[in-house]
């Protein structure tokens, strides 16, 4: 019994052990299926279908998903197109009777099924057809099938590696290739350059010299002179080899060659001519495409309520360059409701960044004016305010709440409306920096006397004066901690990070407008105190008393107490003359000024 008898009594006998199809499937009596046995003349390559049982397809689910690794397949998305594999077939050949070759080419490479009835014998005159519908092709080359042609004028692929966008035709060689392909595959006038460089290549080169005008080159290279396809010289060179040792049909050989290739060369103008103008008519269609999907864009923009932001992308150059570059608009397909509900999210993320550029350009244009209507009011406030000397410039940026009221989010508003609210966040922190300076005040005073914490230093005779270094006026307590002096602004840390926005720009520009400088503004420092400490020393000590225990009331109950400073010079007009008497209040004040004027007059 030979091996296909054995299968077929296999096949019988398998087919006998298995149950039937009415055991697992019940057929139904409903009406014919849908898809039946495969109808002549038609395109569908569907397989003959019989309806089965709501109840067997529920079980064969069943135990689809009791298998393990089994994962449900997403359904194939049918194209537009695919309503025409179940067209009659003489209603597809009239079709494609009005068609061009780039159409039929398309439509060649819908399914497997219209690619093996386009690429049979029976539709080559649909191919003739397609190519007179072209205007100004030039003639097909005799080599070449009408397949083949189309392929190579319209196909936009590699023919070596398959990679897309490929637009460099050689037309001599009937080849298309992609720039790594076409550096692979050239090779240079070299006896040496390909794998076929036997004895008769050379004796080729050594008799005739110009391959050239036998086999069509590839290009031309300003430093390596002609530029050959390495497939078709390797043909060429084992056809040659073969007739090689026949003089007369290596002559006759080398004659038809080189009127074969005079009759190649002599298409390649009007190839390049025609793709030129090809590339050109390709270019202003998909521009066409693209912008009327741009267009189709913005309508649905303006859908959504973006209309101010698309004209602002009218007045910017660069955005409208960077808006129409984004993938999503500068893609060349038709927008539809399927492919904007995709898109959509993208889209609206760039344009929402267009609109906050938008409004941070409208706040930045706005801020010069907030930023006077909030100083306006600030002034109002801290004139209100006994013994306050802030600056509204102070308060506009170390308050930060301030800085809330004129932000990008706020509206507009006016001065009226917010003298309360500001003149609450005046307070407050007029608060909060007093207790700052009388912190910073009484540990500078621990420090200097040496005093434990559970002294109060303000009740010491040391710490009843207080006088600025930078404008030598004095003060009590109080007057100290709200002493703003006009010397340059320190900062604790260096200048702090948070003054280096639009905000604070705005200020800064202000004040320029005004003649002033960021560094000549005055904010309250305990350095410009310190030097005042060791004055008052020297005077208490002067006068007999401690410095760590004597009070102010001490010291002002002593009514003998008076002091005297001799050979001095004054600081009016540098004379010297004899001081009047005086008590400690002023023996401080004038032992600071005598000390001033004599390191003056030193210098």
């Amino acid at each position: 019994m030979s091996r296909r008898s054995q299968r077929v009594a296999k096949q019988s006998k398998d087919n006998a052990s298995a149950p039937s199809v009415e055991t697992k499937a019940s057929v139904s009596p409903s009406p014919e299926p849908e898809s039946g046995p495969r109808t002549r003349g038609r395109l569908t390559g569907k397989a003959r279908r019989v309806n089965i049982s709501p109840e067997a397809k529920g079980e064969y689910s069943e135990k689809c998903a009791s298998k393990p690794g089994k994962v449900a397949r997403a359904p194939r998305k049918r194209g537009k197109l695919h309503q025409m594999l179940d067209m009659p077939l003489d209603v597809i050949m009239e079709i494609c009777l009005h068609l061009g070759l780039r159409e039929m080419l398309w439509l060649s490479r819908l399914s497997k099924a219209f690619h093996r009835f386009f690429t049979s014998r029976s539709t080559q005159y649909i191919w003739k057809a397609a190519a007179l519908n072209v205007p100004d092709l030039p003639p097909r080359p005799e080599e070449l099938t009408e397949i083949a042609y189309s392929n190579l004028l319209y196909s936009t692929h590699c023919h070596n590696c398959l990679g897309k966008n490929c637009h460099f035709v050689y037309w001599a060689c009937r080849v298309r290739l992609c720039k790594k392909c076409f550096h692979k595959l050239y090779v240079q006038r070299n006896p040496n350059f390909t794998a076929i460089a036997t004895q008769t290549m050379k004796l080729l080169y050594e008799c005739f010299g110009r391959v050239n005008q036998l086999v069509p080159p590839l290009g031309r290279c300003e430093n390596t002179g002609i530029l050959q396809y390495k497939p078709h010289l390797d043909k060429f060179l084992l056809a040659f080899d073969k007739v090689f040792d026949d003089a007369e049909k290596q002559k006759e050989f080398l004659a038809e060659r080189q009127l074969s290739t005079r009759a190649i060369l002599k298409t390649v103008p009007a190839f390049n001519e025609w793709y030129d103008r090809y590339k050109s008519t390709r270019a202003d269609e998909l521009d066409d495409i693209r912008q009327a999907r741009q267009d189709a864009i913005e309508e649905k923009l303006k859908e959504d309520g973006w209309q101010l932001e698309l004209d602002y992308l009218e007045n910017s150059e660069e955005d409208r360059k960077n808006f129409l570059k984004l993938p999503e608009v500068r893609k060349t397909q038709a927008l539809s409701p399927r492919i904007w509900a995709t898109i959509k999210d993208s889209v609206t993320k760039f344009v929402q960044e267009i609109r906050d550029k938008r409004l941070r350009e409208i706040y930045i244009e706005s801020l010069p004016n907030r930023v006077y209507k909030l100083g306006k009011v600030i002034k109002a406030v801290v004139g209100e305010i006994d013994r306050c000397e802030l600056t509204s410039q102070e308060c506009e940026l170390r308050i930060p709440e301030l800085f809330d009221m004129v932000g990008p989010n706020k509206e507009d508003f006016e001065v009226e409306d917010l003298q309360p609210t500001v003149r609450t966040l005046v307070v407050d922190y007029l608060g909060k920096r007093d207790s700052i300076a009388q912190r910073e005040l009484t540990a500078a005073l621990r420090k200097e006397c040496g005093l434990d914490d559970s002294v109060d230093p303000f009740s010491l005779a040391v710490g009843s004066c207080f006088r600025c270094a930078q404008c030598n006026h004095a003060f009590n307590l109080g007057g100290a901690v709200r002493h703003v002096c006009r010397s340059n602004w320190k900062y604790p840390l260096g200048k702090p990070e948070w003054m280096s926005g639009d905000y604070f720009r705005a200020i800064r520009d202000s004040l320029e407008e005004d003649g002033y400088r960021l560094d000549d503004q005055f904010m309250w420092c305990v350095e410009n105190f310190r030097p005042t400490f060791s004055q008052a020393i020297v005077v208490i000590r002067a006068c007999g008393f401690d410095v760590k225990t004597a009070t102010v009331k001490d010291l002002d109950e002593e009514k003998n107490l008076r002091l005297l400073c001799t050979n001095h010079r004054t600081w009016n007009d540098y004379k010297i003359e004899y001081a009047p008497i005086m008590n400690w209040r002023t023996a401080v004040w004038f032992l600071f000024f005598v000390l001033e004027s004599v390191k003056r007059g030193a210098g």
